[in-house]
């Protein structure tokens, strides 16, 4: 079955599943409590409000890792110098502009964990070149905003059974 075939029939499988299933959560524990960084459930205006005040910069680790990403790797992803990485690991907060991109990059990941089924499905998607981006691998295109659009857009026909 071609690729795209199937992570067609696997969206809508997801689509049917998707209250049963706790998958694509990415939380930190700290100091005896959780943090929730699950940003494809947090509507736009709580985003809003957390992206302009600087997200914790416990975020940048619990997106890296549930995403299997490199430091080099996130560092790109996020546009920022793998040293400016390190240093904002030892900060409280990041700034909004990193922020953005973090959060884009960590609710773009929840969802398609969400449609594609688990992290693995969701981390060989955004790896491979897709007929329906032009050939393009998904992951190349989330650094700025209207490719991350473009790779929700494709999400959501999958999700919907929509053939990409």
């Amino acid at each position: 079955m071609a690729r795209n075939q199937h992570t067609v029939e696997k969206g809508r499988k997801s689509a049917e599943t998707r209250n049963k299933r706790v998958s694509g959560r990415i939380r930190k524990k700290t100091r005896g409590r959780q943090k929730d960084f699950k940003f494809s459930r947090w509507d736009l205006s709580l985003a809003q409000k957390r992206v302009s005040a600087g997200l914790d910069s416990e975020s940048i680790e619990a997106v890296q890792d549930s995403m299997g990403l490199s430091n080099a790797d996130f560092a790109k992803v996020i546009m920022i110098s793998p040293r400016t990485l390190a240093r904002r690991r030892g900060e409280d907060r990041l700034p909004p502009e990193e922020s953005e991109r973090v959060y884009r990059i960590g609710r773009l990941f929840q969802l398609a964990t969400e449609i594609l089924g688990n992290e693995q499905e969701a981390n060989d998607w955004l790896r491979e070149p897709n007929f329906a981006l032009n050939h393009q691998i998904p992951f190349d295109l989330i650094p700025t905003e209207p490719g991350a659009e473009l790779v929700e857009r494709v999400l959501h026909q999958i999700e919907y059974g929509i053939t990409v």
